[in-house]
This record gives C-alpha cells, structure tokens and sequence, in this order.
C-alpha cells in the first residue's frame, strides 16, 4: 500500500481510498471483507496510534502545525474509505471511535483557549483552522456512517450518547466563529435515520442567536438550522409539542425567519417547514390544534403576505405573472405553448445547472429522425434490411 500511495498527493490518496473501498463493499464475506479493510486502513491506522500515543504523553503535541496536518488527511482518509464501504466500515470507526471523540474535544479546547487568549480573530489563524478542519472531518466521517449505516439500533444504542455528549456540549459553549455548521448537518442526519429529539436545548437558540440579527451572517449555519428545524418536524414532531410556549413559539419565528431569506434555499425550506407544521397541527387532537391555530394563524398568515408583498421578492412574482399570461396567450399554439413552459422551466433549473430533462422530446425526435435516415439509406442497396426489417409496403 505505502509503495502505491507514496507518490500521490493527498487528494490522489483520498480518491485510491474510496475506490478500494468500493471494490471492498462488493466483497460478501464479512470475514474476509474486515480483513480487507484492516489492510487498508493499516497505514492511517499506524499514523494515527503513534499520534493518540504521544498526545496521551504530552497533549502539547496536538499544537503542532504539521501534526494538525497529518490529523486532518488521516480523518479525510476516513471519509474517504467509509463513502465507499458504507455500512461495512463499523469495524474500522469503532476501532478509532472514542479517540476520534477526544480528538474532538482536545481540538476544541485549543480552539477555546486560543479565543480566549488572541480574541475572535484566532478563528482566522492558520492553526485554528487546522484544528477546526479536524473537528469538520470527525463530524462529516461520523455523518457519513449515519446516513449507510444498516444497523440503526447498534448506531443510537453505542454512537449517538458520546457524540450529544461531546458535540453538542461543546456547539453550545462556543463562540459563534468557532461553532461548526456540520455539527447541525450531523444532528440533522441523526433526527432524519434515528428519529433523537433531545437535541433542541444545546443547538436551536445558541444557533438562533447567531442568524437573527440579519439575512446574510453565517450562510452556512442558516441552510442546515432551517434543514435541522424541517427535520425535527417531520420525524420528531411529537417532541415539538413537549416544548413550552416560548420555544415553541421559537420554532414558528424560525419558520416565519426563513421565509423572508432572499435564498432561495433557506426561504423554500422555511416555507415548506411552515406547510409541514400546519398539516401536523391539524392531524392532532382538537383542543392543540385549536390552541396553535388560535395563537398562530392569523401571524403565520400576516408573515405570508409580506412575503408575498416584499420588494425583496419582487421578481419571482413579475415571472410567474408572466408565466401565466403566456399559458392563456398561447393556449392554441402548440409549439409556442411548448416553448414557453420549457423557458419557465429553465428559468427554475438555472440554479441547479441540470436542464437536460427538458429537451427530451427533441432528442427522441432526433434519434428517430437519424434512424430512418439510415434505414432510407439501406434501402437503397439491396439486402442490407432483413425482411424482417421491411414493412408490408416495402415487401410489396
């Protein structure tokens, strides 16, 4: 292995995992296929043992540039192989679990103490950096297992307890630079394939705090809290009624929040969250539900309309407006008709970048096109078409 990876830069190094890991995956048997992995993971392994090793001697290691480095390829490496393997990779992050977790905290104690010592501007340095990109990559390794893991129960009874306890502790005492959007991203996964609630007291108002001074601030730490609260719904909604009123109502601002957003993304995900809401509130019993729409309904419906009414959002209402008239205007030109839905369309995919569905019908036309070409073409030398190929009028 070292002799392969010896010359490759580490992004070349990742790219060689994740492919092995998916000749491993398609390996059958579970024996052979945890051999398989121990081999591979055998160079990162070694690495990071002697690291664990020295920093239990002396923790002032882990200040060490170069160390940060190896710390952050070697998680990176984990990453990697465990995209690929998938479920299968249990035996290798049980192996480094719980050391991976006091990586975590050591790394965020550094964080901790540098703030203290230089201010906020020590988020910038090149050091805190390093360390936060271990912290990134334990999360997104961690994140990556949750969403392929197969055993679910294993996952909550054995991974999620020392995670809430480390991440979570941790998000919350930080300071805002230095509070990490995976850690969301994290708890949204878990929510979405384990269904745990008990994350709202560490994450949602710290977090709130740090977006609601404006619409632009920490962009990435609004995606995934609005995708956090849109999950927490959809496969927690009972632990949103054990709320009190002034969380809950937390959760109904937040919603209301995100759909003022001029993102796109935050502003759909706070709209669509406010739908999914009102439709739990209205499966549940009589006496909460009158009580929510009582209390909620007339400020949900006000907040809808000034979004409807804001300049902000202007423009996506001239283009459906436009859209519409154009539907009446050429409701008996077929082509044209077509032609401006297609527009439409494209003027909605423009973000994703992904407009090759909409010119199916062109590329059906065109291959039928080419095909009789062709058969036009051999039916001009004979005994090119078998009968077969030929139809009645031809044979005739």
């Amino acid at each position: 292995m070292r002799k392969i990876t010896c010359d490759l830069s580490p992004q070349q190094v990742h790219t060689f995992y994740e492919a092995c890991g998916y000749m491993i995956s398609a390996q059958g048997q579970k024996g052979l296929q945890d051999r398989l992995i121990e081999n591979l993971m055998s160079l990162p392994n070694s690495a990071w043992d002697a690291i664990i090793g020295q920093a239990n001697q002396d923790p002032s290691i882990l200040q060490d540039g170069e160390t940060i480095k190896i710390i952050g390829n070697i998680m990176k490496t984990n990453v990697a192989a465990c995209s690929s393997i998938g479920t299968y990779f249990y035996s290798q992050l049980g192996r480094i679990y719980h050391d991976m977790l006091n990586m975590f905290r050591a790394s965020s104690q550094l964080i901790s103490d540098a703030v203290v010592r230089d201010g906020e501007i020590a988020t910038k340095t090149p050091k805190v950096r390093g360390l936060r990109t271990i912290k990134k990559e334990i999360l997104k390794l961690i994140d990556t297992y949750v969403q392929k893991a197969d055993d679910l129960e294993m996952v909550n009874a054995n991974m999620v307890p020392p995670l809430l306890e480390a991440v979570l502790v941790d998000y919350n005492r930080n300071v805002p630079d230095a509070r990490e959007a995976e850690v969301l991203n994290v708890m949204t996964t878990i929510i979405h394939k384990l269904h745990v609630p008990l994350i709202m007291e560490s994450v949602f108002e710290c977090t709130l705090e740090m977006i609601n001074k404006d619409f632009h601030e920490y962009p990435e730490h609004r995606v995934q809290f609005f995708k956090l609260l849109q999950a927490i719904n959809l496969y927690c909604f009972p632990a949103l009624l054990k709320l009190d009123a002034t969380q809950f109502k937390f959760v109904i601002d937040s919603c209301m929040w995100a759909s003022k957003h001029d993102n796109r993304e935050v502003e759909n995900t706070g709209l669509t969250m406010c739908l999914e809401l009102m439709n739990n509130m209205a499966e549940t019993d009589t006496q909460t539900s009158n009580i929510f729409f009582r209390q909620f309904y007339i400020p949900i419906l006000q907040d809808v309309f000034f979004v409807l009414t804001d300049s902000d959002h202007k423009a996506g209402i001239i283009q459906i407006k436009q859209f519409v008239i154009g539907l009446f205007a050429f409701n008996d030109d077929f082509n044209k008709f077509k032609t401006h839905l297609r527009d439409f369309l494209i003027s909605l995919k423009e973000f994703a970048g992904d407009n090759a569905e909409l010119y199916a019908e062109e590329r059906e036309q065109a291959l039928r096109d080419a095909k009789a070409a062709e058969r036009d073409r051999a039916m001009k030398v004979g005994g090119l078409l078998k009968p077969s190929e030929m139809d009645q009028e031809d044979e005739l």
